[in-house]
């Protein structure tokens, strides 16, 4: 392998007479080395991966290039290729596209010397999920062109990791065009990028980061990453809902720094997103959803307020319960007025874009009478205007129910509010209903 041991001999020297030419022999060093059996490393047997990293960090700083630096994670621009050739960019790619244990070292070297290894490797998988969504491959893409219709100078990193994947796979440098792949090979490659993420996830070996999950790990990677307020956070957040669903969905802090960092004006779009089904960002269990309310309580109003318009975008279109939901709420403990305002609001406003259902009529008419006792006439007055047929189908299924279950409807206790209401109605309308309205207890 003496082609190996004169690229790592010479590194310094090259980066010195042309950094690009430096980066080219960092690239051929790591697939050298990443790809090759030890019995045929010769001399350079000895050379362990963790020395190798040491040799690689100390040519280029020496030479004013820093190797994952703590700044400029994200560009002010998803598209902007700043970072593209750097060391830092063909370390990642060489990573996630060759997939060796040897590379694994080589990264776990950076991380446990405190090297943002992390932080740096999420954006880049994000940058790439953003580049490839752009481009129109991804079908959670609303772009309307056709795959690789943008050019490759708009596409910056995607056409960098292509470049490199044809590249690796021919032995050659190999100059790609972004119109001639595949959607499912690059669906395949931001696939791989997340996954190589998560699985980094558990390389991590630096003191703090002894027995912490994947999701700290992962809130810790956002916290680095969200410093800077810019354009870029959107897509973060966006690629981490998408491809790191079981690490991210409801998780108090990453929706909490959400809400901090991201812009209103982009809150809005990601509204847009969850309307449109492209991702979760609740998910499906009201134990944490309900968890998640009530913690937000004692949240800034500001704050509380995004994060209802963000639960209204996804449940008024998500197979979530909203029974549950209110049930959870409302009867788990002692309400506030002033406190709780700002939730029982986004509820109201929920119950207004959901369908009522017989569950979810039964839910609120039976809901018991507190602190804000015309929440239930609320409601029921909302749906007489926009779904009339069907809160009074549901209502009538709903008692039809509670006849066959008890035999009788005699001493069911139904909302104070939502009797009364139920009594006007049908009374300004002649209706004899209100006869069997007579039956319930009111709570």
């Amino acid at each position: 392998m003496i082609q190996l041991e004169n690229l790592v001999h010479d590194l310094g020297e090259t980066i010195r007479q042309s950094y690009k030419m430096g980066l080219n022999n960092l690239e051929k060093i790591l697939v050298l080395y990443g790809n090759t059996d030890a019995q045929k490393l010769g001399s350079l047997a000895s050379l362990s991966p963790f020395v190798l990293s040491h040799m690689i960090s100390k040519e280029f700083e020496s030479n004013g290039y820093k190797i994952f630096p703590t700044t400029n994670f994200i560009p002010a621009s998803p598209s902007h290729g700043d970072q593209i050739q750097s060391a830092t960019a063909f370390i990642l790619r060489a990573f996630i596209l060759l997939q060796s244990e040897k590379m694994e070292e080589i990264i776990s070297f950076w991380s446990g010397k405190g090297f943002p290894v992390g932080p740096h490797l999420l954006s880049y998988a994000s940058r790439l999920d953003h580049e490839a969504s752009l481009a129109g491959f991804l079908g959670k893409s609303m772009v309307n062109n056709n795959p690789g219709k943008l050019s490759n100078m708009e596409l910056p990193l995607l056409k960098f990791h292509i470049d490199g994947y044809n590249s690796f796979r021919s032995g050659e440098l190999l100059d790609s065009s972004i119109s001639s792949m595949s959607g499912e090979l690059v669906c395949k490659l931001i696939h791989r990028a997340f996954s190589t993420y998560k699985y980094f996830l558990t390389l991590i070996n630096i003191p703090s980061a002894i027995n912490a999950s994947p999701a700290k790990l992962l809130i810790s990677d956002l916290l680095c990453l969200s410093e800077t307020e810019n354009d870029g956070l959107k897509f973060l957040f966006r690629s981490v809902f998408f491809h790191l669903s079981d690490l991210s969905i409801c998780e108090e802090d990453i929706i909490k720094l959400l809400l901090h960092r991201v812009r209103h004006a982009d809150l809005v779009e990601l509204q847009f997103d969850l309307g449109l089904k492209k991702y979760s960002i609740f998910g499906q269990n009201t134990e944490s959803i309900v968890n998640l309310i009530k913690n937000s309580l004692n949240w800034d109003f500001t704050e509380q307020h995004r994060l209802w318009g963000l639960m209204r975008s996804e449940f008024s279109v998500s197979d979530v319960q909203p029974e549950k939901i209110i049930l959870g709420f409302f009867c788990s403990a002692q309400l506030d007025r002033n406190m709780d305002s700002i939730a029982v609001e986004g509820l109201l406003t929920l119950c207004s874009c959901r369908v009522p259902t017989p569950e979810l009529v039964g839910t609120i008419i039976s809901m018991p009478s507190n602190m804000f006792e015309y929440f239930s006439a609320a409601v029921l007055a909302t749906w007489a205007i926009s779904n009339a047929t069907a809160l009074f189908d549901s209502l009538a299924n709903y008692l039809e129910i509670l006849d066959n279950e008890n035999g009788y409807l005699d001493g069911i206790v139904i909302n104070k509010s939502a009797i009364i209401w139920l009594a006007n109605y049908f009374n300004d309308r002649g209706i004899k209903g209100v006869d069997i309205l007579r039956n319930f207890s009111m709570s």
